[in-house]
């Protein structure tokens, strides 16, 4: 398996909870043990999480390249 798409899948895991979490917070429900800031706080480290992985599957993704056939005469 590419690098690149476990970092995709640990992006989709990020974003899930992060939404997750935010719904959770405009619709004032009580997800985690903190209050309302800690759950903000939580969302935005779990969004700022996945755009970091999201660079990092880009950076790792395998390059398109040209080959160059060698001819020996």
């Amino acid at each position: 398996m590419r690098h690149d798409y476990g970092l995709y899948l640990i992006v989709i895991i990020c974003f899930v909870l992060a939404g997750f979490l935010f719904v959770g917070y405009a619709c004032d429900i009580q997800l985690t043990t903190g209050n309302e800031a800690t759950n903000l706080v939580i969302t935005m480290f779990s969004a700022v999480l996945g755009v970091v992985f999201v660079g990092m599957g880009y950076g790792v993704r395998p390059k398109e390249g040209r080959v160059y056939s060698a001819t020996f005469t």
